[in-house]
């Protein structure tokens, strides 16, 4: 029989916001008041209620926030039912404090903000500090549920974690040989992946070194403008490279892109979304200072240079997606001059 849960309810003036809140690593409660003691996760459904955002385009709004480590989906076991939301084990999206803050100067009207501001200011100032969330968590493969004399004894709805390889009773010899082999395989791919990553960098890190000893070469020459071209003109080499590997996965991904979207060709998400999709995090980088934009984390939505890097990245990739650059991409053809 399925374990029942209740999330927690904060109201405000004009809406509810349902909320759980994580202890620790190793336990998640239900239903408990709303104090910053713990670290809240509120309901992305209520988080976006009423907000000017089209249905078909609230599971990419959540997926925006989630890059930025605002929001989370958390796949619940499917022995749990959480009441008042459907289809938990396929997943339901969650928001931080700052992903819920985030949201409400987006795109809540004046009196919305400050009546969250009035009610949930004191725990924002205790929990501005949280980590940023992953962008899913499973745990239907870590999580057991107390049994009902323990959730009595507790007087509240909790879920505490196990690990993955720890003993379950109602598990038979072959699922535990099972699990282990598939734990094995996780684990053995990961260290294969973070092997290729570190040797990688570590190949970026000596040419860099090298670089570096030829520039302070340069330099005990009296000749440091002279030095400091030569050192710069390496290293936009070494990343001129590094960008052009990258390719092939951003076309993979332009062409994923393009087919999702070959019905609403016309209505593409804002090029924040386009540029965070489709081109590398490093890439993103280099342009947003390259432009005079600020640091990362002063980076605001909508900001005017994200059309203008969406455009360059097209063109630099000779990966097109937008109207603007397949005209313009056709003109420059067509003619030896801009």
């Amino acid at each position: 029989m399925a374990e029942v849960m209740n999330l927690g309810d904060f109201k405000l003036s004009a809406r509810k916001l349902r909320f759980l809140q994580v202890e620790s690593s190793s336990r998640i409660s239900f239903n408990k008041e709303l104090t910053g003691e713990h670290m809240p996760l509120f309901l992305g459904a209520d988080v976006l209620y009423d907000c000017p955002i089209t249905i078909a385009n609230l599971p990419r709004t959540h997926a925006r926030f989630a890059k930025r480590g605002l929001a989370t989906k958390i796949t619940f076991p499917a022995s749990q039912r959480v009441i008042g939301i459907h289809g938990t084990s396929k997943g339901v999206w969650f928001y931080s404090i700052q992903g819920l803050f985030r949201v409400v100067f987006e795109y809540y009207n004046r009196e919305d903000q400050l009546d969250v501001i009035e009610h949930l200011q004191n725990v924002l100032k205790l929990r501005i500090s949280d980590s940023l969330l992953k962008e899913e968590i499973d745990l239907s493969y870590a999580l057991t549920l107390f049994d009902e004399r323990d959730l009595k004894a507790h007087g509240n709805s909790e879920v505490c974690f196990q690990e993955a390889g720890s003993d379950r009773e109602n598990s038979s010899p072959s699922s535990h040989s099972n699990s282990a082999s598939e734990n094995n395989n996780s684990a053995s791919s990961q260290i294969n992946a973070l092997d290729h990553n570190i040797r990688k960098c570590d190949s970026l890190f000596q040419e860099l070194n090298s670089y570096l000893c030829k520039y302070q070469s340069d330099c005990s020459e009296s000749n440091d403008l002279n030095a400091k071209q030569k050192l710069l003109c390496k290293l936009c080499k070494l990343i001129g490279r590094e960008f052009n590997n990258a390719k092939p996965d951003i076309e993979a991904k332009v062409t994923q892109f393009k087919a999702k979207h070959i019905l609403t060709i016309h209505s593409l998400p804002c090029a924040e979304e386009v540029v965070e999709e489709l081109f590398p995090l490093y890439m993103r980088d280099l342009m947003w200072v390259w432009m005079g934009g600020e640091e990362q984390a002063a980076r605001t939505p909508n900001s005017s240079l994200y059309p203008l890097m969406q455009l360059i990245l097209e063109f630099a990739n000779q990966t097109l997606v937008s109207g603007v650059a397949h005209v313009l991409y056709s003109r420059l053809l067509r003619s030896d001059r801009v």
